[in-house]
Order: C-alpha cells, then sequence, then structure tokens
C-alpha cells in the first residue's frame, strides 16, 4: 500500500486510510520498523482498553498487554522471549523487505489478574509510504476462543475414532466367534435330519429342523454382514479380485432368495440383456452384496406381489452416479437393479437408507426386523470395488429400485 506524495495527497489519502481502519472490523495499528505504535483504530481500542492517544509511541507489546514485558524488566523487544515473538517479526519482516504477512498465527502471553494466559492471533502486514516514510499496517483477529474449540474437536474427534475402532475391532472379533457356535447348529441339524431320514420318521420334528436351519441361516447372514462391515471399513484383507460372471452371480443369488420369497408367494422375475457380463470382483462379496439387496427387497415387498432383477450393459467411458460423483474406473460398466413391491423410500429415510443399523422404523415392534446391516454392507463391497451403489423411489407406496453399477470388460449375446 503507497500514500500519494503530495501534502495535500497524503492529508487526503491519510483520512480514507484512517475512515478504512475505523471501519474495519478486525484490530488494527500502524507501526514503525521497531515496532513502535504511530496509530490503531477503535477495534484496537475496544480490545486492549487503550485510546489512540494513549497508544501512540506505546510498543506494541505494551499495547497487547504481553506478560513478558513486566514493569520491572526490560524494554519491549529486549527479553528473552522477545527475538521468538511472532508479532514483532512479521512487522519487521515487513518493513525491512516490503513483503506482507498475510493471515499467519502468532502465539504470546498476555498478562492477567490471575497471572499469565496464553491468546492466539491471526496476524496480518503490509508496508505502507507517507511523505517518504516507512511505515507497516498490522490487522489482528484474536482467534484464542477458536483455536480452543477446534483444539477440543481434534480431541473429541480423535476419541470418537478411538471408539469406533474398539467398536469395529469388536464386531470382527464377536463375528467370528459366532461362525463356530452357528456352524456347529447347522452341522447337527442336517445330521438329525439324516438319521430321522434313515428312521424312516416321518414327523412333527422335520418342521422344527425347518425353524432351527431357517433361523441359523438368518443369524449366520447377520454375522457374515457384520464382519465384511468390520474388515471393509476397517481396511482388512484385500477383496479377492477375478474376472467373474456377473450374470451367473445374479442368477445364483436369484436362486437362493426364491426360498425366502416364496414363503412370501413372491416371485423373483430376471430381466437381462445378456447371457455373460464379465467384471472384476471378489464374487463371495459381490454375492453378499446383490443378496443382500434381493433379501431386503422381498423382505419389503407385499405377499403375492413381484420383485425384479437384471442385468445390463452400458458402453460408455465415463459413467456419473445421481449425486454427480463419477465412477473413478473408466467404462463399460455393468448395471445391476433390484426392483420391489414395497412400500417406497422418502425423505429422512432416503437419506440414511445406507447408513449402519439405520432403521426407518425403529420401534421394537416393528413390521419389518433385522439389524440394518444388509444395505450398509451391500454399500461398503460394491464401494470397495470401485463402483457406486443407489437408490431411487417415486414415493410412498410405489416400491424402490437398488442400482448398483461395476466396470465390466466381455459380455456375451443373448
Amino acid at each position: 500500500m503507497r500514500l500519494k506524495k503530495g501534502n495535500g495527497g497524503i492529508r487526503r489519502d491519510m483520512k480514507a486510510l484512517n475512515e478504512f481502519m475505523d471501519k474495519f472490523p478486525s484490530m488494527m495499528m500502524i507501526t514503525d520498523g521497531n515496532a513502535r505504535v504511530k496509530r490503531i483504530n477503535n477495534a484496537m481500542e475496544k480490545y486492549t482498553g487503550v485510546s489512540r492517544g494513549a497508544a501512540a509511541g506505546m510498543m506494541c507489546g505494551d499495547l497487547i498487554c504481553c506478560a513478558n514485558r513486566l514493569k520491572s524488566g526490560p524494554e519491549c523487544g529486549c527479553g528473552k522471549e522477545c527475538p521468538d515473538c511472532g508479532v514483532r517479526k512479521a512487522i519487521e519482516y515487513t518493513f525491512k523487505t516490503g513483503k506482507p504477512v498475510e493471515n499467519k498465527e502468532v502465539e504470546f502471553s498476555s498478562k492477567h489478574p490471575g497471572g499469565k494466559i496464553k491468546r492466539i492471533l491471526l496476524i496480518s502486514t503490509v508496508r505502507i509510504t507517507t511523505n517518504r516514510e516507512n511505515s507497516v499496517l498490522a490487522a489482528f483477529d484474536d482467534i484464542t476462543g477458536r483455536k480452543s474449540v477446534e483444539t477440543a474437536l481434534k480431541k473429541n474427534n480423535k476419541k470418537l475414532k478411538e471408539l469406533d475402532s474398539m467398536k469395529s475391532n469388536f464386531i470382527s472379533m464377536a463375528s467370528h466367534e459366532l461362525r463356530t457356535p452357528i456352524a456347529i447348529i447347522k452341522g447337527y441339524t442336517a445330521v438329525i435330519r439324516q438319521e430321522l431320514e434313515r428312521l424312516g420318521i416321518d414327523s412333527v420334528i422335520g418342521g422344527y429342523l425347518d425353524a432351527i436351519e431357517l433361523n441359523s441361516k438368518k443369524l449366520e447372514n447377520i454375522t457374515e454382514d457384520l464382519l465384511d462391515s468390520s474388515l471393509i471399513r476397517g481396511c482388512g484383507p484385500r477383496l479377492d479380485k477375478a474376472p467373474v460372471d456377473a450374470v451367473k452371480v445374479l442368477r445364483k443369488c436369484i436362486s437362493t432368495a426364491d426360498e425366502q420369497a416364496g414363503r412370501k408367494n413372491i416371485s423373483i422375475v430376471e430381466e437381462t440383456e445378456t447371457d455373460c457380463l464379465i467384471v472384476e470382483a471378489d464374487e463371495p462379496r459381490l454375492s453378499r452384496a446383490i443378496g443382500n439387496l434381493l433379501d431386503n427387497a422381498v423382505k419389503f415387498s407385499s405377499e403375492g406381489s413381484k420383485v425384479t432383477a437384471g442385468i445390463s450393459f452400458i458402453n460408455e467411458k465415463k459413467f456419473m452416479l445421481p449425486d454427480k460423483s463419477p465412477i473413478k474406473a473408466a467404462g463399460p460398466y455393468a448395471l445391476i437393479f433390484v426392483k420391489d413391491s414395497g412400500p417406497g423410500i422418502t425423505g429422512k429415510d432416503m437419506e440414511h437408507i445406507f447408513d449402519s443399523f439405520y432403521q426407518g422404523d425403529n420401534s421394537i415392534k416393528r413390521e419389518h426386523p433385522g439389524m440394518g446391516l444388509g444395505l450398509s454392507t451391500a454399500r461398503d463391497i460394491i464401494m470397495a470395488h470401485g463402483g457406486g451403489l443407489w437408490v431411487e423411489s417415486r414415493g410412498k407406496g410405489k416400491g424402490a429400485v437398488f442400482y448398483i453399477v461395476l466396470p465390466a470388460g466381455e459380455r456375451g449375446n443373448k
């Protein structure tokens, strides 16, 4: 900043500068090269409690109540701490080099009735010239409160991350421990069924065994969802990717879901545009993601209705998700969809549908039981594959369509 040389121009420019300083919301001062104050603005007056008349001629350390400048101590700038004073350094640097300092954080100890208190200032400086005399215009913002909040937030965030890590570790360990008893339950159930068949016994026990198998399968699915989610989010083992026929995977998932659908007299209709579509994927985990979408569709569809699942080939180089974020991998792509005949998704449910443990109905007696992990696990798996997962619904009572998009390779014809 340079002011005009003519006396009239100087007076006019000084008047404009004074008006600018007093209207400026931040604290401001003009100093010489030794950080001695020439002028302060209204904001600095309010902050320090020192009038501008009294401030003129003071050292900046005295003005901002630097604790290192004690009454019985040396002059401002001569104390042990003064060589490291960020305020003086910024002012002296700008005065000597003519280069500005922008938004530099500086710390200093301020005098306080109870002792010293650490303050943090954000300082910007620029050299100005009036009547061939250089000065420094410095602007300050006290960000002590803001930094205190930031520090508290960082500490709380660290604690939250630690708690999240503990939760993930617990879920992972619990999931592993549950696998063994589930396998034993399923194994002995199969043995009992075989023994009954060998003995030619056909009784009500068969129905009990069906219930045991059904619920142990549900427990197994929950356990696998927990394990998959914790491993993927915790940056666990890498996906074991290989060329996989997505059409075959989809058909296997439909076949598996048919049993559950049959209990509600729901038909699952396949709509594919190709007999073969290769994707690079971890087949067991891709099967789990698609299976979770099918299970969700069957669970929320009314009895006697229809669920539709299909796959198509998108021969495009780039694919943009509905939220305007692109799929990083180049095309072509495989688009898998699962359409249900459920109640539809609206409002808050649409925003949180893929959140872990989220339930649209959080009551204990909700119509559709579950832990709220199926969709979040499916999303984590698909994102780990470099793909995308989203849902569309036209509103209440109009069902929903879940879409998976994955980078694809070869395809076969119908």
